[in-house]
């Protein structure tokens, strides 16, 4: 069945919407992913359509428009069918891992091991390529900076502030104790200096 008619849900009102689409026609699907742009463009990929390849296997549903309207843009290298993968955005890039690739007859290749970055930055035309192999090698996405080094430096940021916090914590509660054991053992002091000139008044009365 094409995705001609799209459920939505109103949280407001707690009731689902039928909106009619215009555009491509576009094949319902499973195990396929969805993930929304800032544009308000959704970015349907793979999946199945019962028991073969869901088709285009790119589709994009722009939602800024009313009605929505469903495109199947040009895919430069694609990296063909799969389904049961994950999809995520990350700036003008879709991230998509793991899944199956369903043009494989290998079984050994059947499972995706790859991780693959979509440019979704020119609405007409979008591009695959390999951001990383299992060997954790990745490539770079743009300005010869890796999406994974920006999130790496940002988790080594986090990492070096929560060391510092512990560290000055711990520091804190040493000095603290230290003060406490000082201040007890100050007053063990003068309570002995006390009871013993006490001792020592009595034993002079007593003489007297």
């Amino acid at each position: 069945m094409p995705m001609k008619n799209i459920l939505i849900y109103d949280i407001v009102s707690d009731s689902w919407l039928i909106n009619n689409t215009t555009g491509n026609e576009i094949e319902g699907r499973t195990g396929h992913t969805a993930v929304m742009t800032t544009d308000k463009r959704i970015i349907v990929y793979g999946g199945l359509n019962i028991l073969r390849p869901a088709f285009p296997y790119l589709a994009v549903l722009d939602t800024s428009k009313i009605p929505y309207e469903w495109s199947a843009p040009t895919e430069e290298n694609s990296i063909g069918p799969i389904t049961e993968h994950s999809s995520i955005i990350i700036k003008n890039y879709m991230i998509t891992a793991f899944g199956r690739n369903l043009s494989e007859r290998d079984y050994t290749k059947y499972d995706i091991k790859d991780v693959y970055k979509l440019n979704i930055s020119n609405p007409l035309s979008y591009k695959w390529s390999l951001l990383a192999t299992p060997n954790n090698q990745y490539n770079s996405v743009d300005n010869n900076s890796s999406i994974f080094d920006s999130i790496n430096t940002k988790t080594d940021g986090v990492s070096v502030r929560w060391i510092v916090t512990i560290i000055v914590i711990v520091t804190a509660v040493i000095f603290l104790l230290i003060l406490i054991i000082h201040k007890i053992i100050q007053r063990k002091t003068c309570f002995r200096s006390n009871t013993l000139n006490t001792s020592i008044d009595n034993q002079s009365s007593i003489k007297d």
